[in-house]
């Protein structure tokens, strides 16, 4: 083989090749970046993300019904039986937090305290 036949083959061979290598790059820019798998909640708060998880001001409590005023402002109605669990002393105006199913089933209420706020970034000021 002479440098002539070497470069026409390097020329036939580059036309194959180039094609393979511009499909891996469109493919490569289809790709989600890290920035789209990004979670949608708080990142600064350290005791986790929980579906069903209501945190705010206990506004009304009698019967069967617990409504719940959230840091955002939100009012959350929940349905309470004897199936809920209510751990401590709580009482109109406590801060508290809540567990409910997807049907606003009451699963659990506590006392929600300073200590357990501080580790969210709830009520800090920017």
């Amino acid at each position: 083989m002479n440098g002539r036949q070497i470069t026409l083959w390097m020329c036939c061979l580059s036309f194959v090749v180039a094609p393979l290598g511009l499909g891996a790059i469109a493919h490569a820019q289809e790709s989600p970046s890290p920035s789209d798998n990004m979670k949608t909640f708080s990142m600064t708060d350290q005791t986790g993300f929980q579906e069903g998880r209501y945190r705010g001001k206990l506004t009304h409590i009698a019967g069967d019904e617990v409504v719940i005023k959230t840091k955002e402002g939100e009012e959350v109605r929940l349905h309470r039986d004897e199936s809920s669990k209510m751990s401590g002393q709580i009482k109109q105006g406590d801060t508290v937090e809540a567990q409910a199913n997807d049907q606003k089933h009451l699963l659990s209420l506590r006392p929600f305290s300073q200590p357990d706020a501080e580790k969210t970034n709830a009520g800090k000021k920017k």
